[in-house]
């Protein structure tokens, strides 16, 4: 292998042929970690809940679209559209759905899960795919931002360097080089503090390309998501010297990014995420975390008015809330751009 840098090592390990995103399987079906959809399908009601009383008040009697980024199998479009096929009839019979995938080997099983509501929706491999007269969409995703490359940098005495890697044998060996050009002008541009002798990750070219994709769908564009992270104006403050970058593997937690079919992700930096929207002229309406966000919107109403306290699915569902769990870790934020 040449030498290559981290954020193109991610690049082929996640995306190239054969790639941890590329497989057959779906997250669900790997098992190397949980996601909220998987947990219960309380998650996609509550999303859709939002979904319905945002559209009534932002597009009132418009067309529109829904748009999931990044569904892998379809598990929370599936959960969301019947939550609105029997709650919100009017808003399901109006709606288009589109599901933008980019991993192929997955559409069978999208079309087999959402089966059902085969007339409400479209497949597509990337945004600019969509072809759609309306002119208003609700855009979401789901742990999207997290599993795109990002640069591991550090700053040192001054000098801003990136994580190289070189390969000797069987050994993967990290070089701190100093970072290329483009990657130190994108973030001076920014204009954010960088503590020194911490690694940092720094998202690559997809976060951003993303931010601009969405911004270009349509005039009028509501947006959430989900992740994990934090918002923080400044680079390399994780409690961890080196970094937040980690794998996943058997619902394991590790650092081992060389071994083969592992995650590879990062805690985002919604300070990042809110300055992009910002830029292409949307208004960040709601950052907060997934508990609260949940709690908001009715989701302790509906696990009581469908589950028994005694259940051991309503323990799994509090896993949902619980701050030693999902529920602190995982942000949300919503954005809005009605011209």
């Amino acid at each position: 292998m040449e030498d290559m840098y981290f954020d193109d090592y991610m690049r082929h390990k996640s995306y190239g042929s054969g790639g941890y995103y590329k497989s057959s399987l779906s997250v669900n079906e790997k098992k190397d970690f949980i996601t909220s959809p998987n947990i219960s399908n309380f998650f996609g009601n509550v999303i859709g809940k939002f979904i319905a009383e945002k559209i009534n008040k932002r597009f009132n009697k418009e067309s529109f679209n829904i748009i999931e980024i990044g569904s892998n199998d379809g598990t929370l479009s599936l959960h969301i559209l019947d939550y609105l096929s029997k709650f919100k009839n009017k808003i399901y019979q109006k709606t288009h759905f589109f599901l933008v995938e980019q991993n192929s080997n997955l559409e069978k099983k999208i079309s087999k899960n959402l089966y059902k509501h085969k007339n409400k929706f479209t497949i597509c491999s990337k945004l600019e795919e969509i072809n759609s007269e309306n002119k208003n969409s609700f855009i979401f995703c789901n742990e999207l931002f997290d599993s795109l490359p990002f640069h591991r940098c550090v700053f040192r005495e001054d000098k801003l360097y990136e994580i190289l890697i070189s390969k000797t044998n069987t050994k993967y060996i990290e070089i701190e080089v100093e970072a290329r050009t483009k990657l130190k002008e994108k973030i001076i541009s920014l204009n954010m503090d960088i503590e020194s002798n911490f690694f940092f990750e720094f998202p690559s070219d997809e976060f951003f390309e993303m931010v601009k994709s969405i911004n270009n769908i349509d005039n009028n564009i509501l947006f959430l998501s989900f992740d994990y992270g934090d918002k923080k104006n400044i680079l390399g403050t994780s409690k961890y010297p080196n970094g937040t970058a980690r794998t996943f593997h058997n619902n394991k937690v590790g650092d081992s990014f060389y071994n083969n079919n592992v995650d590879i992700t990062y805690s985002i930096n919604f300070e990042l995420l809110s300055k992009e929207f910002i830029f292409y002229g949307f208004n960040e309406e709601l950052f907060e975390t997934q508990t609260k966000f949940l709690i908001d919107n009715s989701f302790l109403e509906i696990i009581n008015d469908n589950i028994k306290s005694s259940s051991l699915d309503n323990v799994k569902l509090k896993n949902l809330i619980s701050p030693a769990f999902m529920g602190e870790a995982f942000k949300v934020v919503f954005f809005s751009k009605i011209i």
